[in-house]
This record gives structure tokens, sequence and C-alpha cells, in this order.
């Protein structure tokens, strides 16, 4: 009766073992697929992130574009401010001239007739 029982222990302990063992094995196949997954995950979210950059980069090199466009803007406009500002005062020096030459002119003339 004790080998019996033995016996019959060790058979329940194989029985437990063999179902432990299945189950392992399924838990095993679940977590094979579950990294696979999660593999696949990370390659998507690489690939989103690789993208990212790019379209940051290619912002960054539009605002760089614009910056030099408003640089060369500003300094045109500085040169345009400086060249107005000499043509004023040529213009100013031209129409002293015609202003001093015409009373010149009205002295000369009021000179004569008198």
């Amino acid at each position: 009766m004790f080998l019996k029982v033995k016996v019959q222990i060790f058979i329940s302990k194989k029985i437990q073992g063999s179902m432990a063992a299945k189950k392992m094995d399924a838990l095993e196949e679940c977590l094979e697929v579950e990294i696979e997954q999660l593999k696949s995950k990370i390659l998507d979210l690489q690939t989103q992130v690789s993208d990212l950059k790019k379209d940051v980069s290619a912002i960054h090199d539009k605002f760089e574009l614009k910056f030099f466009i408003m640089d060369r803007a500003a300094n045109e406009l500085s040169r345009a401010k400086y060249v107005s500002v000499h043509v004023c005062a040529h213009l100013i020096s031209a129409c002293s001239s015609l202003v001093h030459f015409c009373s010149s002119f009205i002295v000369c003339v009021h000179v004569r007739f008198i």
C-alpha cells in the first residue's frame, strides 16, 4: 500500500510537472509574441523619430534662410536710408546754390537797371 501511494504521488508530480512545463511553454510562446510586437513597435517609433528629426531639420533650415533674408533686407534698408540722406543733402545743397545764384542774378539785374 505504501508503495502504491508513493507511485501515485510520483505520477501526480510527473503530471503536475508536465502541466507546469506546458504552461511554461505556453507562457514562453506568449512572451516571444509580445517581444516581437514590442520590437515592431520600437522600430515604428524609431522611424517616427527619424522622420521628426528630418522635419525639425527642415524647419531649422527654413528659419535660417528667413533670418538670412531678413538680415539682408535690413542691410539693404540701412543702405537705402544712407543713400536717401545723402541725396537729400545734395538736393539741399543744390537748392541752396540755386537760391544763391538766383539772388545774385536778381541783384545783378537790379543793379544794372538802376
